[in-house]
């Protein structure tokens, strides 16, 4: 392979610049789930849309301690619709299996 010339992939991407993915875990119960944290960093109310590039089963809102609270649905299977608040901090829960 030459320098430069290797594919890359992003298995989640957010629409809004603003709009940052900090954390991506297996949740901490042992189940496989994958955690996702994001934040809303320039102080802007926003809707954005997260793609997941990677199959899931579900998703879920969580509080900061991975309890689910609210099952969201996907756009398209694999689109994500999400609004922030200023600042404001969102946990998702996704199951692949």
């Amino acid at each position: 392979m030459a320098a430069g010339s290797c594919r890359t992939f992003s298995a989640f991407e957010t629409d809004a610049e603003n709009i940052f993915i900090d954390t991506v875990k297996e949740a901490e119960d042992g189940s496989g789930d994958l955690i996702l944290r994001l934040y809303e960093a320039k102080r802007a109310d926003t809707i954005c849309r997260l793609k997941v590039r990677i199959p899931m089963k579900s998703v879920s809102l969580c509080d900061m301690l991975e309890n689910e609270t609210e099952q969201l649905i996907p756009e398209e299977g694999t689109v994500i619709p999400l609004h922030f608040h200023t600042f404001e901090v969102k946990t998702l829960r996704i199951r692949t299996r």
